[in-house]
């Protein structure tokens, strides 16, 4: 007679290699080399920090794809036979490199500018491994900081251009942020009449600082470009272009509190298309020359009255176009408020 004698022998346990597949954060190449058994390996048992990947894999290499690796990653290979004889795990450790950068960054805002100091903000980047410094770029030259805002001292005068990096554990950078602008007024001889880069312009005036139009053939006029784009006048501030254009884009023009002041020579802002907001504070005053034009364009716009819009006569603002929706809280004259009415502006009188 015959029988069949049971196969109780286990696999000898070879080596294993781990490496990263080139160019990618989360792929890992697992190969597999001299495990033997006395009738052949039927296959592998893988396993990545303890969890069974593969439970019957065929081959001797193997790419596993993770999410978000980082640091020490511990791989185990275990063969089996075709009784289920198993062998002892090979195991390997790999530190992960990181590949992949930051995020680009955004929100940026900057918070006031002047020449003493200036303030800029912008929301966290993400990062698989996380952020660990934050270079802000302006004029070519690099400041640094570990929080996601920073304080720039003695910058001079005038508008200059920013970009912010975020860079991680690894030094690895993200792209630029769009492209952002900080203006700092000062005395009449400097100027603030230019046109900025796309992108979303947070420009603060404040601090007795006058940004001034010198003449048509120098730019007498204030392009934002496109973008959502905020332009704010505190403390005093006497704004003396002659032309304001917001471009398209969510954009903000608030003048606030503490007695700042539009001048007479504005002839035009035109806000673009976008759901735009003209706020006018409680403190500030507005005064519109006899032929200047107010255009609102396309969108949801808001122009927000709490302070004083003046006309110098009553033949101000003769060219109101646009949609949108004036609220009042502050003084306006009657007739003005009709022009706004016939101009297709719904007016609240709050």
């Amino acid at each position: 007679f015959t029988f069949d004698v049971a196969d109780g022998t286990n696999p000898k346990a070879g080596k294993i290699t781990v490496s990263q597949v080139n160019g990618k954060q989360n792929d890992l190449l697992i190969s597999m080399s001299k495990f033997s058994d006395n009738k052949g390996i039927d296959g592998y048992i893988i396993k990545v920090n303890g969890k069974v990947v593969e439970d019957d894999f065929k081959g001797t290499s193997y790419t596993w794809h993770g999410e978000n690796l980082a640091g020490k990653v511990n791989v185990e290979v275990i063969a089996f036979d075709a009784a289920g004889n198993q062998s002892k795990a090979a195991k390997k450790k790999i530190t992960i490199k990181d590949m992949t950068p930051p995020e680009k960054v955004t929100g940026i805002t900057v918070k006031s500018a002047t020449e003493k100091a200036t303030v800029i903000t912008w929301n966290a980047a993400k990062d698989n491994v996380g952020v660990t410094q934050y270079e802000v770029v302006i004029n070519g030259k690099t400041y640094k900081s570990k929080t996601n805002s920073i304080t720039i001292k003695k910058l001079k005068a005038g508008t200059h251009e920013f970009k912010v990096y975020a860079v991680d554990k690894a030094k690895k950078k993200s792209i630029a942020s769009d492209s952002q602008n900080i203006v700092i007024g000062g005395t009449a001889e400097n100027t603030f009449s230019r046109i900025l880069n796309a992108g979303d312009n947070s420009i603060t005036l404040q601090k007795s600082q006058t940004a001034v139009s010198p003449g048509i053939e120098k730019n007498k006029y204030i392009d934002m470009g496109s973008g959502n784009d905020t332009l704010s006048l505190f403390d005093d501030i006497e704004l003396q272009a002659e032309l304001i254009n917001f471009g398209d884009g969510n954009d903000k023009f608030i003048i606030g509190d503490d007695g700042n002041y539009l001048s007479p020579g504005l002839s035009a802002a035109d806000f673009g298309s976008g759901d735009d907001l003209f706020d006018i504070s409680k403190e500030a005053v507005v005064e519109f020359s006899h032929d200047t034009a107010l255009h609102f364009g396309d969108g949801d716009n808001t122009m927000i009255l709490n302070g004083v819009l003046e006309t110098g006569s009553i033949d101000g603002l003769e060219n109101i176009s646009g949609n949108g929706e004036l609220i009042v809280h502050g003084n306006i004259d009657e007739d003005l408020v009709d022009k706004f009415k016939t101009a297709g502006i719904k007016v609240t009188l709050a």
